[in-house]
C-alpha cells in the first residue's frame, strides 16, 4: 500500500506521469490506471492521503470475485472439473 500512498503524494505535486513511474517502478500504463480510478472517485488529495489501506486499496483495485463469478469460462471448467480430475 506504500506505492498508492507515495503515488498520491506524487500526484499532489504535479509529477509527470513518467516521473512517477521512474520513481516507483511501475509501468506508465500502470500509473495511469491508478490514476484514472483515484480521479473517479472524486476524492481530493487530502481525503484520499487521509483514507485507511483497506479504502485506498478498494479504490484502485478492482474486486476479484466480481470479474471471476461472472467469467463464463471459468463456470464451464468448473461444470467439467469431476470429469477432468478422472482422466488424470
Amino acid at each position: 500500500m506504500h506505492l498508492i500512498r507515495r503515488l498520491v503524494q506524487l500526484m499532489e505535486r504535479g509529477y509527470s506521469e513518467r516521473s512517477m513511474a521512474k520513481e516507483l517502478g511501475i509501468s506508465r500504463p500502470t500509473i495511469r490506471n491508478y490514476k484514472t480510478r483515484l480521479g473517479d472517485s472524486g476524492k481530493d488529495y487530502h481525503t484520499l492521503k487521509s483514507l485507511s489501506d483497506e479504502q485506498l486499496s478498494n479504490l484502485v483495485y478492482p474486486p476479484v470475485e466480481a470479474a471471476v463469478k461472472d467469467d463464463t469460462r471459468r463456470l464451464d471448467i468448473e461444470s467439467r472439473m469431476d470429469y477432468l480430475l478422472s482422466e488424470l
